[in-house]
């Protein structure tokens, strides 16, 4: 953990080094930090770590990432990420991960971490990123982001080489059309509250569900239908 004694006056150099930086947005304070190990020792470690940020830096955000059976960790942030491993349907646990979050602590700053790096030898597709992303704005996400990294989970390559940028993957033209294209209509529905719906409907709350919602920002009409599962499903959308 950052605030712990063998790392508390690296973290806060860098801190005040950087807290000016136009580039900062979020202090990241330990990757998933109870997903192993939950101690009373090691909650007061990421408290430390808080508040080490916080003397020095008040206004970026203290960020914080953690499993889903592990929500206590936002206690500990400002903004609680969801990291959102999109590969096919396996998908839902983003929506529980956000639920859980935004029903327990009440907490507003959930953001999702879409990945873009291949896992067991092969990268998603940009379908499984729209599918996460989607989930993720459904369940209550606040923004959305990326990240990248460089086969660090295949088998045969467990070296960790370096993390190959977003503009550098095959799937850099889909990305910025997802995020040019679609990502403002998201947010002016699930985010900024501009639209006017007139429809929607869901199969109750099964994470591998299906859902739609037809709505109106001024005279532009929008319906959205996706399919949360994993096999076929057909719908009929009045648009009414």
């Amino acid at each position: 953990a950052a605030g712990h004694p063998d790392n508390i006056g690296y973290t806060k150099n860098v801190v005040e080094r950087y807290k000016d930086d136009p580039r900062i947005f979020a202090w990241a304070i330990q990757d998933e930090p109870l997903l192993f190990t939950v101690s009373e020792e090691r909650k007061k470690l990421i408290e430390n770590s808080y508040i080490a940020v916080r003397e020095i830096d008040p206004i970026h955000p203290v960020y914080v990432l953690d499993g889903e059976n592990h929500l206590e960790t936002a206690k500990y942030g400002d903004v609680y990420v969801a990291d959102a491993y999109a590969k096919g349907g396996a998908t839902a646990h983003v929506t529980n991960t956000i639920q859980g979050i935004t029903n327990a602590f009440d907490r507003t700053a959930v953001y999702e971490l879409a990945m873009a790096f291949a896992i067991s030898g092969s990268m998603p597709t940009i379908n499984d990123m729209r599918n996460s992303v989607y989930r993720g704005f459904h369940a209550g996400a606040r923004g959305i982001g990326y990240f990248s990294i460089d086969d660090a989970t295949d088998p045969d390559n467990l070296g960790l080489e370096p993390a190959k940028p977003l503009y550098s993957l095959d799937l850099w033209d889909d990305f910025c059309d997802l995020n040019n294209e679609e990502i403002p209509i998201l947010f002016d529905l699930y985010v900024n509250r501009k639209a006017q719906i007139f429809n929607e409907y869901s199969e109750g709350e099964d994470p591998y569900r299906l859902m739609w919602v037809t709505w109106l920002v001024g005279e532009d009409m929008y319906l959205l239908a996706h399919n949360m599962g994993r096999s076929s499903k057909s719908a009929e959308i009045p648009l009414i």
